[in-house]
């Protein structure tokens, strides 16, 4: 025994948009509304943004410290200015000079480490500025040395000296600020 089906005409499918709804009344697919199809006007418009305004600036800012590397976000947080009171006095400096003026006052209350940490920060600073030092006085000897050779090579080729004469160059080098010995 063969079960045979109806099927329905060809034409109902295809016509223009509309279809029988179960009550016998036409209604078109666009204006149909309900599981999965908001309303006409709620819907998405071509061409335009599904979120004009976009994120807000938390979540930017969130997203954005998320992607940064860990030496970005710690130099864009140092760069700011901080308030401070001294006395009565209000004023703004920068972070690392506050944080340089907090951890002194740390130290002077009593903090060893803070105390290890100030002292070990002057050190490095003292033995840079001693070297910052001593090569502009090497360079200066060395420009002493060198002039009259310099000179003479100049005077022979009939150039002009561009060099100032060493004897005119006055050294301010002092060294008794600095407690490291000079070598």
């Amino acid at each position: 025994m063969s079960k045979t089906f109806e099927t329905d005409p060809p034409d109902a499918d295809k016509e223009l948009g509309s279809r029988v709804s179960p009550v016998g009344e036409d209604v078109a697919d666009e204006d149909k509304v309900g599981y999965r199809r908001p309303p006409k006007s709620s819907r998405f418009k071509k061409g335009q943004s599904g979120n004009p305004l976009g994120s807000s600036r938390k979540a930017r800012m969130r997203q954005r410290q998320q992607t940064l590397p860990l030496v970005d976000l710690v130099l864009e947080n140092s760069q700011g200015l901080v308030p401070i009171r001294e006395g009565d006095r209000r004023s703004t400096i920068s972070m690392k000079e506050a944080l340089i003026r907090r951890e002194a006052a740390l130290a002077i209350q009593g903090s060893r480490l803070a105390l290890k940490s100030c002292l070990d920060r002057i050190d490095k600073a003292e033995q840079r500025k001693l070297a910052e030092v001593l090569d502009h006085y090497q360079a200066y000897r060395d420009y002493q040395d060198h002039y009259p050779a310099r000179a003479k090579a100049c005077r022979n080729r009939d150039l002009p000296l561009l060099c100032p004469i060493p004897m005119t160059c006055t050294s301010t080098i002092t060294l008794s600020n600095y407690s490291s010995p000079v070598r």
